[in-house]
């Protein structure tokens, strides 16, 4: 797999598409905003593939709730490296 970033705007955005080879696989966002507490991250796929080619090569039935949970773990690991920082 091979990363290509599309966007980075520190403390605000950053983009990336993910390919194998020449195909596109997927495309991730994270947004973060300031809030009174410190800062809010927003894990974004707002381009996912789930055509059947794609379940068969990965093995994933589900992808949304796959990568829904992925997300949610790097957002959680994402806090507390965050917090630690303080």
């Amino acid at each position: 797999m091979t990363c290509v970033v599309l966007a980075a705007e520190p403390g605000a955005h950053l983009a990336f598409d993910v390919a194998a080879g020449p195909l596109r696989i997927s495309r991730w966002e994270y947004q973060l905003a300031a809030t009174s507490e410190g800062c809010r991250v927003t894990g974004v796929w707002p381009s996912g593939r789930g055509t059947m080619i794609g379940r068969l090569a990965s093995g994933v039935k589900d992808r949304t709730e796959h990568n829904r949970a992925g997300m949610e773990e790097t957002l959680r690991r994402l806090a507390v490296s965050a917090e630690a920082d303080r």
